[in-house]
């Protein structure tokens, strides 16, 4: 099976849902967000862009991790949904701070304030810090819970090299240029990065796809699986 012919059921199936409990609807917004965004790495990499791709792929690493630890740790998605009201408080503070016009109405300001006092002790600690994340955990260590520790050293840590422009990336756009080590930065079109790009994409779409189909139940493991096979007929590999 090809992908477009697993990913139109899957959409089809999770479009009907509508009374989800938070573990659905963090799954279905990080899940669904990753399969999306293999259309722009499509769309990149059919105009020769893989380096723009590389970019959108690490995204999609992160959204389909964090859907899968989420899957596996259920608490988790009501801190994911009740961090909102957090960031929405702290930028109003900056605001505050730095924008003599104030540019919010009492009721707005209060609205913003009541969400975050409804919310802010599930994030404060016992002396009344409170945390920077939704989770106590970072990417990595959300990686290495569900098994995708390889998936974080190999490729996300150097699909954010590239992402930051790191001294990492810098080296990695270095080529012998015939003994003499030169910084080739391409511009599109061209082939480079085109393979990795494609492969991290399919790979985190499929894992997505399978989380998906987890927390939906929608007995879609043949599809998957059939996908998957036309990965690796492609020449491409898909490893947890």
């Amino acid at each position: 099976m090809k992908l477009p012919e697993l990913l139109n059921p899957i959409f089809s199936a999770i479009e009907t849902k509508t009374d989800m409990n938070a573990v659905e609807k963090v799954v279905r917004f990080l899940a669904q967000a990753t399969l999306v965004n293999m259309n722009d790495v499509l769309l990149l990499c059919g105009n020769g862009s893989g380096a723009a791709a590389l970019r959108i792929v690490r995204g999609m690493f992160e959204s389909s991790t964090v859907a899968e630890y989420v899957l596996r740790n259920p608490p988790e998605a009501e801190n994911y949904l009740a961090f909102g009201p957090v960031i929405a408080w702290r930028r109003f503070q900056w605001f505050l701070k730095n924008n003599p016009e104030k540019p919010f109405t009492a009721e707005r300001s209060m609205r913003i304030e009541q969400r975050f006092n409804q919310v802010k002790s599930r994030f404060t600690d016992t002396k009344g810090k409170m945390r920077s994340n939704w989770s106590i955990r970072k990417i990595r260590q959300m990686a290495d819970a569900i098994g995708r520790e390889d998936q974080y050293e190999l490729v996300y840590s150097w699909l954010s090299s590239m992402h930051h422009l790191s001294p990492d990336a810098m080296m990695a756009h270095v080529e012998d240029d015939n003994g003499v080590p030169t910084l080739q930065l391409d511009c599109a079109p061209s082939k480079r990065w085109l393979n990795v790009a494609l492969v991290g994409a399919h790979t985190y779409v499929l894992f997505a796809a399978q989380t998906i189909n987890d927390c939906f139940a929608l007995k879609f493991e043949n599809e998957i699986r059939g996908a998957e096979e036309e990965f690796q007929k492609a020449g491409l590999t898909c490893s947890n």
